[in-house]
């Protein structure tokens, strides 16, 4: 940076970090944005003179330099450092807001964009057979480079934990433990970085052969160099440098700032060159490989020839075994488990633990389970068992990717609901009931749904129960009392009637429940009754109260049977 603007930066730098320490430094895109503003106006920068032209040029620059998520986040410390510019009376005060907007969100966008951000994110299906094919051909029959890259990812799809954590594991990492049923249980004695520490990340039963033999598999491939570290240690060198290792006998690694592995315990301490496959390996030096070695031997070489734009002659894992079009990164697989295990359910908490995430809010971005998919779990979430409710209709979401698909089935929409599932047309209008499901013309319970009708009857005895709160509250005059009173007795009465016909022996199972409701209010009839107003002219609804049964499937309902050809 100009010397001119150095005192400052490395000052606010200090200041910013020390009040809100991050590993992302913002504050350099804004500084060195504003560095580049003002020197080229000028032969220096001169923190006194920024007002909002240089902030809208450095805003331009940040454009220009980053990706959208990026220089959303660099226009956003921009806008912070305008503000304790000012704050600090540094600057004249005027008012400056960041004027990138944020990247476009495709954790859970649906259609081709979401479908093209969940293809980047997961592995390819048939890459992971061909390495699972690749480990079965059995260690006599690779080559040390392949034993490393194969037993690696078995290790990393037994847990969604970062790459670079892997080279953190010690040659005894395995954990054996009984669970909570006495059954064996394997464990890896694992580390997880970002704030979250040591853990036993478990072992799905399904994986612990596979795991026992990838782990034999990289000790007897380390054996020779982790007893080479032994006989180092035992010579009693201690702290210092060993053939160009700082820190003997501790491997120091770049992240994992309290992890703490001697080079003789490493899973993975290799001697230099041994998983190159032209160089001898020399075994006088010690070598661990990290997360960049993995990912450079899952995906054809980017590196080329000194001197050349020619590739160089290197050839990935695929490439070796003739699966030369496949291709896939170390991340993936993290982004892979998180979406199995949410597909089958696993709790917040429990995935956050598994996945060694010091925030629960990061696992959204690692979910990238299809809308399809959501339906699978209808028996889970509902408490129905299929194999005692097969006469009942199944709701499948179904979710529009084009206009023509818009355009000619508007009416497709169908959603589970708590008490029975919603044929509310979401793409002509919003919610209007705020999840007051109960209350709802739009929602069509099933006869036969044991849960279901369960629910119903909480939420009676629910609403009979808060009745007479209401009641002595409009008793005492309280002001607006009297109108949650009447729509209590509403939603009673709508209760109360649709678990007559729900437990009437002369329907069967299967027949689909819908309310009608003289009262059903839009949008702005909700509006003009916050206000005690009515609407002009005033519009008699002349429609038939209570529930009916209906004779036919609602319209949505009609054709999600017809796609499902039943």
């Amino acid at each position: 940076m100009d010397e001119t603007i150095m005192p400052f930066s490395k000052a606010y730098l200090l200041y910013s970090q020390t009040l809100n320490p991050a590993k992302t430094f913002n504050e350099m895109k804004a500084i060195r944005s504003i560095e580049k503003v003002m020197m080229r106006a000028d032969d220096g920068v001169d923190v006194l003179n920024i007002n909002s032209v240089v902030l809208d040029q450095a805003a331009q620059e940040i454009r220009e330099s980053y990706s959208s998520q990026a220089a959303y986040h660099g226009g956003a410390h921009l806008e912070k450092l305008q503000k304790f510019l000012v704050d600090k009376k540094i600057i004249k005060p005027f008012t400056w807001l960041n004027p990138i907007k944020r990247g476009e969100d495709t954790v859970e966008k649906v259609g081709k964009k979401g479908a093209e951000h969940r293809n980047k994110k997961l592995p390819d299906e048939n890459a992971l057979l061909a390495l699972a094919e690749i480990f079965a051909i059995g260690k006599e029959r690779l080559s040390p480079r392949d034993l490393f890259t194969t037993s690696a990812v078995a290790i990393l799809l037994t847990a969604p934990a970062r790459a670079s954590e892997l080279f953190y594991l010690k040659a005894d990492c395995l954990h054996e433990d009984v669970d909570r049923h006495g059954n064996k249980a394997l464990g890896i004695k694992w580390y997880s970085g970002k704030g979250y520490g040591h853990e036993v990340e478990w072992v799905p039963s399904a994986m612990e052969s596979t795991v026992r033999e990838a782990v034999n598999r990289l000790k007897n491939l380390s054996k020779s160099a982790r007893k080479f570290a032994k006989s180092l240690e035992q010579r009693s060198v201690g702290d210092g440098v060993v053939e160009g290792i700082t820190g003997f006998p501790f491997v120091q690694y770049k992240t994992g700032d309290d992890v703490s592995v001697k080079w003789s315990e490493g899973l993975f301490t290799l001697f230099q060159n041994q998983l190159h496959t032209k160089k001898g390996t020399n075994e006088q030096k010690l070598w661990m490989p990290n997360i960049n070695t993995l990912n450079e031997d899952l995906a054809p070489t980017k590196k080329k020839k000194r001197g050349t734009n020619e590739l160089a002659d290197v050839k990935s894992v695929f490439e070796r075994s003739d699966y030369s079009s496949y291709k896939m990164t170390t991340h993936q697989i993290r982004h892979l488990l998180t979406t199995i295990a949410k597909v089958n359910g696993m709790e917040t908490e429990l995935l956050t633990k598994w996945a060694g995430r010091a925030n629960e809010k990061h696992n959204r971005v690692y979910n990238h389970t299809l809308p399809e998919q959501y339906n699978k779990q209808l028996s889970v979430i509902t408490g129905n068992d299929k194999a005692s409710n097969e006469n009942l209709p199944v709701i499948e979401i179904l979710k529009p990717e084009t206009i023509q698909e818009i355009n000619t089935n508007a009416s497709l929409t169908a959603h589970q609901t708590e008490f029975g599932a919603c044929i509310h047309d979401y793409i002509i209008s919003p919610c209007s009931k705020h999840r007051n499901c109960v209350t709802c013309a739009e929602q069509v319970c099933i006869k036969g749904d044991e849960v279901k009708l369960e629910r119903l009857k909480k939420r009676l005895a629910s609403e009979q129960l808060l009745l007479e709160s209401d009641k002595a509250a409009m008793d005492d005059g309280s002001i607006g009392a009297d109108r949650h009173y009447n729509k209590r007795l509403e939603t009673i009465k709508i209760c109360s009637e649709l678990i007559d016909r729900l437990t009437d022996d002369s329907l069967p199972d299967g027949t689909l429940i819908k309310l009608s409701s003289e009262v059903e209010m839009s949008h702005l009839d909700k509006a003009l009754d916050i206000n005690n107003r009515k609407r002009l002219p005033k519009i008699e609804k002349k429609r038939q109260t209570g529930v009916q049964t209906l004779n036919r499937p609602p319209h949505a309902l009609a054709k999600l049977k017809m796609l499902r050809g039943s």
